[in-house]
């Protein structure tokens, strides 16, 4: 049922395997990894369930790309982002101008490391129970508010030569 080239490596030398499920087995399977832990008598188990459907393979499930993306809140130093939430996901990874930058559990995420007055481009992707990747989503363009002690304040004073704070 499984093919394994082992060759009489070292675990490190060998990292990895093919399992070959033969067409004519459907259903579901548990397949049993074993991993020889360096040169001792430890080893290392990984039990996988996969349940192959018309001798096709493995039931690969994909989770849809986040949609409705958006900016729920933002100011001069956050971004509060919000997508819905997809049940073929166990996280989502969440991109900034293209950099990966936080993996949420959750379908929303406050970016906290922003500058001010700066143009930023986000993107979430969804991450399935298995690590299967959807597309990432539709960029979100989003603007950061200008901080309140940046805002151009003027001082007007009717005798300028009295007034220390005076600058129109």
């Amino acid at each position: 049922m499984a093919k394994f080239i082992w060759a009489e490596k070292k675990a490190n030398e060998n990292p990895s395997h093919q399992v070959m499920i033969p067409a004519n087995r459907t259903g579901y399977h548990i397949i049993l990894a074993v991993w020889d832990v360096d040169d001792t008598a430890n080893a290392f188990y990984n039990v996988m369930d996969v349940n192959v459907k018309n001798g096709q393979g493995p039931e690969i499930v994909i989770p849809d790309t986040p949609s409705h993306v958006k900016a729920d809140q933002v100011t001069s130093s956050s971004v509060s982002l919000t997508w819905d939430a997809d049940t073929k996901a166990k996280s989502y990874t969440i991109y900034r101008d293209g950099v990966k930058i936080n993996t949420v559990e959750t379908n929303y995420f406050v970016d906290k490391t922003v500058d001010a007055n700066t143009v930023y481009h986000y993107q979430v992707e969804a991450v399935s129970y298995t690590s299967t990747v959807s597309e990432k989503s539709s960029e979100l363009v989003v603007k950061t508010g200008i901080k309140e002690n940046e805002i151009e304040k003027k001082t007007y004073c009717s005798f300028a030569f009295a007034c220390n704070e005076c600058n129109g």
